[in-house]
């Protein structure tokens, strides 16, 4: 049923989950950085590292030492942070231009 979780099973899970992180890092700051600079190469380096996040994610649940549980929580987190750097940005962008709209009707 369950395989015996190896030295190098371990090494491959805590390398995937590393990548996987450091990736969606660098997947959202380059994404932020396009916007605030409204440079599109910032924007398409970033997808680059979005695809690297996934792969890891991939990476981690391929093998069939984790239970359909964990792989199931991996592959959920990993596809909705494709799109939590948009989602947060129309957040952050929606809710300034909304409250630097309102101190402009207050100065009036």
């Amino acid at each position: 049923m369950h395989n015996l979780l190896t030295a190098n099973d371990l090494l491959v899970i805590m390398l995937s989950g590393f990548f996987m992180i450091l990736f969606a890092g660098a997947y959202t700051l380059l994404y932020g950085l396009g916007k605030i600079t409204k440079k599109s190469k910032y924007i398409k380096i970033s997808y680059i590292f979005a695809v690297a996040q996934f792969a890891a994610a991939l990476m981690m649940i391929t093998p069939n030492f984790l239970d359909p549980f964990w792989k199931y929580i991996i592959m959920f987190s990993a596809c909705a942070y494709l799109f939590i750097p948009q989602g947060m940005w129309w957040v952050v962008h929606t809710s300034h231009t909304y409250w630097e709209n309102q101190e402009k009707n207050k100065d009036i």
